[in-house]
């Protein structure tokens, strides 16, 4: 049975709205930055899979895909419009952003299925069902606040892959003090990491902060861990193959806020599978 997740920020003190304002979610300007961003994880999430083609046989649309961390539900919907899939179970351990999940998919309940429900705590065979060949992630695996936390969040994903799982997290080889992530904050991105710390330990937590110096900034917890750590926790979790792909603007090229984002390395994709 899922929990009530009192313990999340995003509901404990309104970030999910404040993240939705701040990121332009509810904006019909198709050029404001969050549609530029929604675009260009698209576009990559959409490169992983047809990637993982070469290793994984998938007959489209397959019945069911999984969306860990699905949020306010692009990626879910992306795979229905993309006919991916024919139907999407969304995961998230907040109530307020799967509220929005929810109005962004017009509740439909043919298509989408979205939990509340921690991938930590909350076993996601019983929350499923059944073994999906499809599974998504976008930006949830950094949120593990310690590296068992993590080992365990890719083991309960294990436990229902039996195909492709393909995401999107934060560059572990980010350099922060460098120019090029400097230059994210004329976009009112900014990160704040320990200032003690000679060098990163896994699970160290830092601040990324959206909207910096506006009345709408919103600030979010994540937790970094080195590369070797997550090719570690994945084979350990029994993913026996993981590459890292390198994310592309494949829409919007000359935009400045993309080129800046891949200029600093601060996204990089990943395809896993356990065969």
């Amino acid at each position: 049975m899922a929990n009530k997740l009192n313990e999340s920020d995003y509901d404990q003190n309104s970030l999910a709205e404040k993240f939705i304002a701040v990121k332009g979610l509810n904006s019909n300007d198709s050029l404001d930055k969050h549609s530029v961003m929604v675009n260009f994880d698209a576009d990559n999430i959409l490169t992983l899979i047809k990637r993982g083609l070469s290793h994984v046989k998938l007959n489209f649309p397959v019945e069911c895909a999984l969306d860990v961390g699905c949020g306010a539900g692009n990626m879910s919907r992306l795979l229905i419009k993309e006919k991916l899939a024919e139907y999407v179970v969304g995961v998230d351990k907040s109530q307020d952003m799967l509220k929005y999940a929810k109005a962004g998919s017009i509740d439909d309940t043919v298509h989408y299925n979205y939990v509340n429900a921690n991938v930590a705590t909350d076993d996601l065979l019983t929350i499923v069902g059944k073994k999906v060949p499809l599974i998504v992630q976008t930006y949830m695996l950094n949120h593990a606040e310690t590296s068992d936390q993590l080992l365990h969040i890719l083991f309960n994903i294990a436990k229902v892959s039996c195909g492709l799982f393909v995401g999107m997290i934060p560059n572990p080889n980010r350099d922060y003090a460098s120019d090029a992530v400097k230059k994210l904050i004329k976009y009112g991105i900014k990160f704040t990491v320990p200032e003690e710390k000679e060098s990163f330990e896994d699970g160290m937590s830092y601040q990324i902060t959206f909207g910096h110096g506006t009345p709408q900034e919103v600030t979010l917890v994540d937790h970094w861990y080195s590369t070797s750590t997550y090719e570690k926790m994945f084979e350990q979790a029994g993913f026996k193959f993981l590459e890292w792909v390198p994310v592309e603007a494949i829409r919007n090229k000359d935009n400045a806020y993309l080129i800046d984002l891949i200029q600093c390395k601060s996204v990089i994709g990943y395809i896993a599978r356990k065969m």
